[in-house]
């Protein structure tokens, strides 16, 4: 998004994405031991704070809907891929609630608080939210009038070849690979490729868990794609876009999505291949 319009916030692109099998207690079993009743109209919100801290001494922290904590694939991991927690990944225990943002995946997890409100005020201008595109840089943020980013948007990946690799003309085809995801459980139902500028589109192969369904499928949707190399031009671009259950698709630039923080930008990706003769 900062290449369409400077923004004031993290560059995160589209390697900012794991995936992972997650092993733990469920959250809900956890809170109604605790004495919580799952029914309790007061409760709107639970917060998590982990054990790391900034420089001020404010520890990390992000919250869930009640609602959302009930569920039962919400869980508090001890074990990721079949192993204790990696201290990077927020060992010993940290927060899993599929098909939520990463931001709300509290690591190092020490304290788990219910609450009316989505978060404490010494959190809001650490959060990810998006503000209007008439906020500019400069602007006064007022953060407490947009929600956090929970479900994320769907988005697709190249993540096989990288920008700029070099591709022999003589080899007449090359394999393109990458994911596709989308919040809320809301499972992929095709991701297709473009060669022409997206003029034309066509399907990809499709890769998804088979314990899933597109209701509830959290973890991500691999695809691949063979693509013949152009006879003539010394490069060629290669564009993905993906379409989730709810048919919901990608936007073709970052302009109607441009933000101040630049984020949830899920537009077309765009990948483009050196040839060499």
């Amino acid at each position: 998004m900062n290449k369409y319009k400077k923004v004031q916030g993290l560059m995160w692109e589209g390697t900012a994405m794991g995936n992972a099998k997650w092993t733990g207690v469920r959250l809900r079993d956890v809170l109604i031991k605790a004495g919580v009743d799952p029914n309790d109209k007061r409760i709107k919100h639970v917060h998590f704070e982990g054990a790391d801290s900034d420089p001020e001494g404010s520890h990390y922290g992000g919250s869930i809907p009640f609602e959302k904590a009930m569920k039962s694939e919400c869980i508090i991991a001890y074990k990721m891929n079949e192993e204790t927690i990696p201290r990077d990944h927020g060992h010993p225990l940290r927060l899993i609630a599929p098909g939520i943002v990463g931001a709300r995946q509290v690591k190092y997890l020490k304290t788990i608080r219910l609450s009316e409100e989505e978060s404490p005020a010494h959190w809001q201008q650490k959060d990810y939210k998006a503000f209007p595109s008439s906020v500019q840089i400069g602007d006064p943020l007022d953060w407490s009038s947009v929600p956090s980013i929970n479900e994320y948007p769907i988005q697709s990946y190249i993540c096989i070849p990288s920008p700029g690799d070099k591709v022999k003309r003589s080899e007449e085809e090359i394999e393109f690979a990458g994911y596709a995801w989308s919040g809320g459980g809301r499972g992929i139902i095709r991701v297709e490729i473009s060669t022409d500028g997206g003029k034309t589109w066509r399907n990809s192969e499709l890769q998804q868990a088979p314990e899933q369904d597109l209701e509830h499928m959290w973890a991500w949707t691999l695809w691949k794609a063979t693509v013949k190399i152009p006879k003539d031009g010394d490069k060629f671009e290669v564009l993905c876009k993906a379409t989730d259950r709810a048919y919901n698709t990608q936007p073709e630039t970052p302009g109607a999505l441009w933000n101040v923080r630049g984020l949830l930008n899920n537009s077309w990706h765009r990948v483009t291949i050196n040839i060499v003769d």
